[in-house]
């Protein structure tokens, strides 16, 4: 056995790392050690070297499908929309506290090991387009290859390349949203 080996202690739910035997708290992202858990964790912060935004920015593929209503939201490198939406208003984050508010729940496609915020961004209609606005998220949103300012609206151009975190997407809409 080497020297250098320490005894394995609790492994952590959230990021599946060692901590000491006795840890009640993850010392690597802060998680509860517990067994049985209070409610959803926060948002962990992503760490590690950020792929710079502007070389991952890129055109959609043709195959792409265009919403006749609304916007579709599609994972890059997916061709089927992890979300269409047709609200005039409505969420992209993680397992929402109000079961009314809409949102797009990325939860179940990775988004918490991405670091996407519950409430990372939100998604309007506005003139003859839609807008994004970043919910002072915590490991940021990047439009075409630029970070957003929070809680500032920015045009946002069917075919914009987004960074949640570090959770790619494609946007995509065909006609103007109907503002009322």
């Amino acid at each position: 056995m080497n020297m250098n080996t320490r005894a394995l202690g609790k492994f952590c739910p959230v990021c599946k790392l060692s901590n000491e035997p006795g840890a009640l708290i993850c010392v690597h992202c802060g998680a509860s050690l517990d067994k049985s858990p209070t409610g959803p964790p926060t948002t962990q912060q992503v760490k590690g070297p950020r792929v710079d935004a502007s070389e991952k920015t890129r055109r959609p593929a043709p195959e792409l499908a265009i919403p006749a209503e609304g916007l579709a939201l599609y994972i890059t490198g997916s061709i089927q929309p992890v979300a269409i939406r047709t609200e005039e208003e409505f969420l992209i984050g993680r397992l929402g506290d109000d079961p009314s508010e809409p949102l797009v729940d990325l939860a179940e496609v990775e988004g918490f090991s991405l670091g996407v915020s519950r409430r990372h961004v939100m998604i309007r209609a506005a003139g003859g387009g839609y807008e994004i606005i970043d919910l002072n998220s915590k490991n940021g949103t990047w439009l075409d290859g630029k970070r957003l300012v929070p809680n500032q609206p920015h045009a946002l151009p069917s075919g914009a390349h987004l960074l949640l975190g570090r959770m790619d997407f494609i946007v995509m809409y065909q006609s103007s949203p109907d503002v009322k």
